[in-house]
Order: C-alpha cells, then sequence, then structure tokens
C-alpha cells in the first residue's frame, strides 16, 4: 500500500479497530503487539503503537488539501 496521508490513516484506523476488537482488560498492549497484529499482517514497534493509539480522532480523519487557484494543472 503507497503510503499517501490517506492510506497512512486508512492504515492506522484499521489497526486501531482490530486493536478494539480484541482488547479486554486482562490483555496488555504489549501481547497485543507482538502476537495478535502480526496474525493479521500488522508488524509494527511498540512505541509505533504508542503513537498511533495516542492520536486524536480528529487526527485520524484525512483533510482533502484545498487547490491553489495560481497553480497550473496538467490535465
Amino acid at each position: 500500500m503507497a503510503y499517501n496521508p490517506r492510506n497512512k490513516l486508512r492504515e492506522f484506523r484499521r489497526i486501531i479497530a482490530i486493536y478494539n476488537q480484541v482488547k479486554q482488560d486482562d490483555i496488555p498492549d504489549t501481547r497485543i503487539v507482538s502476537q495478535i497484529f502480526p496474525k493479521h499482517g500488522i508488524f509494527m514497534s511498540y512505541r509505533k503503537w504508542v503513537y498511533i493509539k495516542g492520536m486524536k480522532p480528529s487526527e485520524l480523519q484525512y483533510e482533502q488539501p484545498e487547490e491553489n487557484p495560481n497553480q497550473l494543472s496538467m490535465f
């Protein structure tokens, strides 16, 4: 998957959805990152997981950049 801003945030939302499905009070996040995420094809460090988990919901929404009317269009 190409990592432009839209796909990056889509991947973050998918990771958070999987986390919400499997999270229980007696399962620590370190076990989820090291054992459950790889079963879903997600390989990441705990540090990156803490970064994703700490994002605000507004940061997970993609905002389309406004087009600059002074910039030429190719097509």
